[in-house]
């Protein structure tokens, strides 16, 4: 009994670690995809969100700023359009405002038509479903994500389960050079993210279906 016990024990973690291969290899072939497919130039949108790369000790996260550089480029060639940053601001929200105003002026692009600031995200899963709510009934039919190109797929489709529409992208720089112990281990926690969010978004249906609203699901889902 022991020895059956041991050799399904085997069988199980070869399984999860091929699992987890595929899983690795995928996110890599994903970020190459959305790489050869980013347009340029981007045709005009009327929302612009930036995903922040973890605000902490006060100070915004390096990522943050190349996809907010980005997100800049791109509102100098549609006025109109609104930028909104998602991030993990809460309780400092003007110092993305500020951040966003600053990255303007040093790299001489004007300032977008309004800022917005979604600041209580502390994932992905949160950066999209907040920056629905934030939106609301005024939602552009036609809305571009500022990430990176690891991150993006995985972005798009949570924008895709929450919005019921897929997004336009531009891509920032990835964190790390390529092919370096940086990147490899981004994509790393990518792939596991991955299988995080699925389950998220399995957890967020089941407890719709038994009635549970957003707040509630909201409560035990991040």
């Amino acid at each position: 009994m022991a020895w059956r016990l041991a050799a399904f024990g085997v069988r199980a973690a070869g399984a999860a670690a091929g699992l987890g291969l595929l899983t690795l290899i995928a996110t890599v072939v994903a970020a190459q995809a959305h790489r050869a497919a980013a347009a340029d130039p981007i045709g005009p949108a009327g929302l612009i969100v930036v995903f922040g790369g973890d605000f902490r000790d006060g100070r915004c996260h390096i990522d943050t700023d190349y996809r907010t550089i980005r997100a800049l480029e791109i509102a100098a060639t549609m006025p109109g359009a609104a930028l909104l940053v998602t991030d993990r601001l809460a309780p400092a929200p003007d110092v993305m405002a500020a951040n966003v105003a600053v990255l303007a002026h040093l790299n001489g692009l004007p300032p977008p038509a309004r800022v917005l600031i979604e600041p209580r995200a502390t994932s992905t899963f949160e950066n999209v479903r907040f920056s629905r709510d934030l939106m609301g009934g005024d939602m552009p039919a036609r809305v571009i994500l500022v990430t990176d190109a690891v991150h993006m797929a995985r972005a798009r489709l949570l924008w895709r389960h929450f919005t019921g529409t897929w997004p336009d992208f531009a891509l920032a720089r990835a964190p790390g050079e390529a092919f370096s112990r940086a990147r490899a281990l981004y994509h790393l926690r990518e792939a596991a993210a991955w299988w995080l969010n699925l389950g998220k978004i399995a957890a967020w249906e089941g407890l719709g279906l038994i009635g549970l609203d957003d707040a509630q699901r909201g409560a035990v889902i991040r």
